[in-house]
């Protein structure tokens, strides 16, 4: 993240709101007019795959899908590792220790004292799917902030978050209409009442709150939907090859858009995990969470990531975790702050 200035209240830039000079006219880090009224959406950290010279030559010219224009080697657009914290919440991705590089893309902002999650998980099997993954996050973040500063419920923001990515996810399957690139979805959006999930596919959301945790989604899997069903574990069906086959996605070649939905409200103080299955897939149960780690939502994640890692990193990790409610006792956090990791380190 960018550094504070030293003085109080330092000047920042409306666009990109790194620390600037007040001597200046210019952002000597974007190039935006210093004078030029506050964005929408606050910071945007874009992919580092729109300026990154090519791992292979050195050149700078990459097409829609991340291929060097120069010698041909494709890019990849997302990051292995990257850590996120704004203060309330804080997230961290890791791309395991069997993959080659990391499929999941997440997002994390504020708006209005309204924490924003969005987590999405590139199908392997699929063609690229961390470019389904990479434009689902950021299209869906954009639009549950951009839906909450037009004065919207969060359960308004939130469907107009899954549509923008799942609209996103299919656009980033031209030219690759034989296996598109595509991804589960999930996110959450909280204020200091009530937490709106919203998942498509089995990324997964959880609370916690002291030694009581409970998963708030349902896989979108015949698995999934017998278990929350309460099938017992021996019904034969738990067993046929295509059990835990995804039942819905995002992408070109998705079903129609019916996304799940649940709306929970806490009853006290606690934490709101939000995940792709390279953490839940080592829980047998959401219980297997508690005790968290210690510390702010940033360490919980990295921390939880971590946890992954060790228990064989099989998958893409990628973990966001809220503080509820979403206040800050001893820091004030701006809100229309948007963090985004596709594109790496922030």
């Amino acid at each position: 993240m960018d550094d504070h200035m030293s003085q109080t209240n330092p000047l920042r830039c409306p666009v990109c709101d790194a620390p600037a000079d007040p001597t200046h006219v210019i952002c000597e880090a974007c190039g935006a007019d210093l004078d030029a009224p506050a964005q929408p959406r606050g910071h945007w950290l874009s992919s580092a795959a729109e300026t990154a010279a090519c791992a292979g030559c050195g050149g700078t010219v990459l097409d829609a899908h991340g291929y060097c224009q120069s010698c041909g080697r494709r890019q990849n657009p997302t990051a292995d590792r990257a850590e996120l914290d704004l203060t309330l919440l804080g997230a961290a991705t890791d791309y395991g220790k069997r993959h080659h590089y990391n499929q999941d893309a997440l997002a994390i902002g504020r708006y209005d004292g309204v924490s924003v999650i969005v987590v999405c998980d590139g199908v392997s099997s699929s063609t690229f799917g961390e470019l389904a993954s990479l434009a689902a996050s950021e299209a869906a973040v954009a639009a549950i902030l951009d839906s909450l500063a037009a004065k919207n419920s969060m359960a308004v923001a939130s469907h107009a978050g899954v549509v923008a990515g799942s609209k996103a996810a299919a656009a980033a399957g031209k030219g690759l209409e034989d296996n598109p690139p595509s991804c589960t979805y999930v996110s959450a959006v909280m204020d200091d009442k009530e937490i709106e999930v919203t998942w498509v596919g089995d990324s997964r959301a959880y609370w916690v709150s002291g030694d009581y945790a409970q998963c708030l989604t349902v896989d979108d899997s015949h698995v999934g939907r017998l278990a929350a069903h309460g099938v017992p574990e021996d019904d034969e069906r738990y067993h046929t090859p295509y059990a835990t086959a995804l039942l819905a996605w995002l992408g070109s070649d998705s079903p129609e858009l019916r996304p799940n939905t649940h709306t929970y409200v806490p009853d006290g103080p606690g934490r709101l995990i939000v995940c792709s299955d390279g953490l839940s897939c080592y829980m047998d149960d959401a219980s297997d969470l508690v005790p968290l780690p210690a510390g702010e939502p940033v360490h919980i994640a990295a921390a939880l990531t971590e946890r992954a890692r060790v228990a064989g990193g099989r998958d893409n990790i990628s973990v966001a975790v809220a503080q509820f409610p979403p206040v800050a006792a001893e820091a004030a956090v701006e809100d229309s702050t948007v963090r985004l990791y596709p594109g790496g380190p922030t």
